[in-house]
């Protein structure tokens, strides 16, 4: 079969039905997040085009140590001894325990150019279990500790094609966080130090970065 077009050429049936080729076969990435390594989490994520404006991307990591609250408060908690009636126990050596987190996004793209070179908006949960043991130096006793977050969020992001079936992409946002711990606190009694804990619920503001690398397929 042939057709003419309006400028007078001739397209035989192959050529009518060819794939432009700006056009996005691709409907999965799987990307992971480089930036979350700083709090100790090694995530992999499973990105869906569900349409040239909408993609859905969920996935999970194996959580280890909150690199950057122990860099920055010395404490799983990410908190200092400021307010309240109970402190945490502050020269409590605080061991980690491997954990699995989870995460979901839903991300809108304006300009409908999903799973290729844009910006988008995007809304977030994300849950990190965060758990352990802790233990007063030169003490008799342990103690399990636990930082549960449940972050609820909205982020801004761009991602571009760095490659045939590779991209990189950041964003930055901002949410509520919903947390479930169990704080270990210090009770002097020398010459053996004890610890007990308290449940606590907290709820606060949270800012979160990323930056990922992807696969297209």
């Amino acid at each position: 079969m042939r057709k003419r077009t309006v400028d007078g050429q001739v397209q035989t049936e192959e050529q009518m039905t060819e794939t432009p080729p700006d056009y996005r076969q691709e409907k999965l990435a799987l990307k992971f997040n480089i930036a979350s390594m700083a709090i100790g989490e090694f995530a992999l994520s499973l990105e869906y085009l569900v349409s040239d404006w909408l993609t859905i991307e969920g996935g999970a990591g194996m959580l280890t140590n909150n690199y950057l609250s122990d860099a920055i408060f010395d404490n799983p908690f990410g908190f200092n001894n400021v307010f309240g009636d109970v402190l945490y126990c502050e020269y409590c050596d605080y061991e980690y325990e491997n954990a699995v987190s989870t995460f979901l996004r839903v991300k809108f793209f304006p300009n409908q150019d999903a799973l290729d070179d844009g910006v988008y908006l995007a809304l977030t949960y994300n849950n990190r279990p965060y758990s352990g043991i802790a233990s007063v130096p030169d003490g008799l006793e342990t103690i399990p500790w636990k930082y549960t977050s449940n972050d609820f969020g909205a982020v801004f992001g761009r991602q571009w094609d760095v490659g045939a079936h590779m991209t990189m992409e950041y964003f930055f946002g901002a949410g509520i966080r919903f947390s479930d711990n169990i704080v270990p606190y210090e009770i002097y009694d020398f010459p053996n130090n004890q610890i007990n804990s308290f449940p606590q619920e907290e709820t606060s503001i949270f800012f979160m970065l990323g930056f990922q690398l992807g696969y297209l397929f």
